[in-house]
C-alpha cells in the first residue's frame, strides 16, 4: 500500500525554504545592528498558532553574536538588542509588531492557510 502524501507537511516545507528566499530579498545578509554576515533570520515573533511563521515583516537577519544575545544573554541585554532593532526597523514596524503579538486566535495551519501563505509570498518581489 502507498502511504498518501501530507499536502500539510509539503507546503510547510515548500513555504520554509520560499520564505526563506523572500526574507533574504526583503531583509539582506547582513545584521540589522552591526552589518556582518548575518547568519540567522530571527522570527520576531514566536506565533504558537502560526500565524507569523510566513510572515517576512516577522523576520530580521542577524549575525551569531546578536542571534546568541537574543536567546541567551540576560533579560536586561535581550531588552537593550530588542530597542536597537526597534530603532532601527523604525516606527511603522514597531506598530505593527504591537498590534500582531496581541493577535490570537484558532490555528493557522490548515492546508487552506499554507496555501493562502504560499499564493502571498509567491507573488512579493516577483
Amino acid at each position: 500500500m502507498t502511504k498518501k502524501p501530507d499536502r500539510k507537511k509539503e507546503l510547510k516545507k515548500e513555504l520554509g525554504i520560499l520564505f526563506k528566499e523572500k526574507s533574504y530579498k526583503a531583509h539582506g545578509d547582513s545584521c540589522i545592528l552591526c552589518g556582518n554576515k548575518g547568519l540567522y533570520h530571527h522570527y520576531i515573533m514566536k506565533s504558537r498558532n502560526g500565524l507569523y511563521k510566513f510572515d517576512v515583516r516577522n523576520a530580521i537577519c542577524l549575525c551569531q553574536r546578536h542571534h546568541y544575545i537574543i536567546h541567551h544573554a540576560p533579560p536586561t541585554e535581550q531588552a537593550r538588542i530588542i530597542q536597537q532593532i526597534r530603532e532601527k526597523k523604525g516606527k511603522e514596524w514597531c506598530e505593527w509588531v504591537d498590534i500582531a503579538e496581541h493577535t490570537h486566535g484558532e490555528s493557522f495551519s490548515t492546508v487552506k492557510w499554507l496555501e493562502s501563505q504560499l499564493e502571498i509570498l509567491n507573488n512579493i518581489w516577483q
